[in-house]
């Protein structure tokens, strides 16, 4: 009898899963990419990258500013 349970992402790096993205949390990304770096580094790495910190009154999120 197959499982029930949808797959297990598949783990990338932090490029491709940004690449595939428009809008992330730093949950998101610390739960589907190999290696992360520490926090305030991945923080450093996404303004690098043309993401931009967003808050709503539910949390934080990345959006891409920059293609």
């Amino acid at each position: 009898m197959p499982s029930l349970s949808p797959p297990a992402p598949v783990a990338v790096t932090l490029a491709a899963f940004l690449a595939a993205r428009e809008r992330a949390t730093l949950a998101e990304i610390m739960q589907n990419v190999i290696d992360v770096p520490p926090e305030k580094e991945l923080l450093v790495m996404l303004k690098n990258a043309g993401w931009e910190s967003r808050r709503t009154a539910t949390g934080r999120f990345w959006v891409k500013t920059r293609g």
